[in-house]
């Protein structure tokens, strides 16, 4: 049977330039994507600064809070009539000044923490590694008497005991912090109280 319509023949679809284009960003849009993207790091950076700073106080406090059982060592090594002896803290006027390093490990009398490092008896704690200074005097409101038979004692633990000394003159230059091998190592000065935390600790020593 014979079809009353004719069939034409199909024309061929011709692809305008716009749909044969690919799409790609522009120069302008690829430096705004940038910018959003650099802005939104410095932000998150700039939330995860005070947290970081946070956790490392936490640490600190926490070593500040054993540093007790080693001062009472150092002062045990030192002796009870050493530490009763008027000259020292047989009066509430006095103090004794001890340094330990940032873990808590060790803890010296400052002028024991001079020694040499390597040789030393006992070996010294560099300056850089001070980082607790502890000052230790005699509890105003139990004053020492002999027949007491103990001493007590106020200990206050700062830290940072010491901060690198970005300055160079001549006084700095001659507490330029040597090693036992020699060599100069920095120049050091004591922290700012602005710049330190606080613990206050109570202890008692006896013969």
């Amino acid at each position: 049977m014979t079809s009353l319509f004719k069939r034409s023949p199909a024309s061929p679809v011709i692809a305008s330039p716009k749909t044969s284009a690919r799409t790609a960003f522009s120069l302008v849009e690829v430096v705004v994507a940038v910018g959003i993207f650099a802005i939104g790091i410095v932000g998150v950076l700039g939330l995860l600064s005070p947290s970081i700073k946070s956790v490392s106080e936490v640490g600190d406090t926490a070593v500040a809070n054993r540093l007790a059982d080693n001062i009472q060592v150092e002062l045990e090594r030192l002796g009870f009539t050493y530490i009763s002896d008027p000259a020292r803290l047989g009066t509430s006027s006095n103090t004794l000044t001890l340094v330990a390093n940032r873990d808590g490990s060790r803890v010296l009398l400052s002028t024991v923490a001079d020694n040499d490092v390597v040789n030393g008896s006992p070996p010294g704690i560099l300056n850089r590694n001070r980082y607790y200074g502890i000052t230790v005097q005699q509890l105003s409101s139990l004053p020492y008497t002999a027949g007491s038979g103990f001493i007590a004692l106020s200990v206050r633990v700062v830290w940072p005991y010491q901060i690198p000394n970005t300055t160079d003159d001549t006084s700095t230059k001659a507490s330029q912090e040597v090693e036992s091998v020699g060599t100069a190592a920095g120049t050091w000065k004591k922290a700012t109280t602005a710049q330190q935390s606080v613990m206050l600790l109570n202890m008692a020593l006896r013969p």
